[in-house]
């Protein structure tokens, strides 16, 4: 990961922010579709952002330090980790993400 150029690992925070997106829509449509939602997971995911968040972690992600790789790959780990103890992606997967999805479709790539 240290050899690749900064940029892409600073990248690969992206996919980690849409946790944020995913516990909002996942709490509404709970709240609005009765779709079951868990507690201890979305807790998990919040921790998840919150270390991700932290001042200390953002600067060593924007400077691509050892630590914020590890943290990159740490959080990577756990956002799996939820995801395979949910049984899918929906604590990961926000919006933003079908939006991408159907733009890819549109598009072709």
């Amino acid at each position: 990961m240290q050899a690749a150029p900064p940029g892409l690992n600073r990248s690969g925070v992206g996919d980690l922010l849409s946790c944020w997106t995913a516990l909002w829509d996942w709490s509404e449509a709970a709240t609005r579709l009765n779709e079951p939602f868990d507690d201890g997971i979305a807790a998990r995911t919040r921790v998840l952002l919150e270390r991700l968040l932290s001042p200390s972690a953002a600067l060593d992600v924007r400077n691509v330090t050892r630590e914020g790789l590890r943290l990159l790959s740490e959080l990577y780990v756990e956002e799996v980790t939820l995801c395979e103890a949910w049984g899918n992606s929906r604590c990961e997967e926000g919006s933003e993400h079908y939006v991408a999805y159907a733009l890819e479709a549109l598009t072709g790539k």
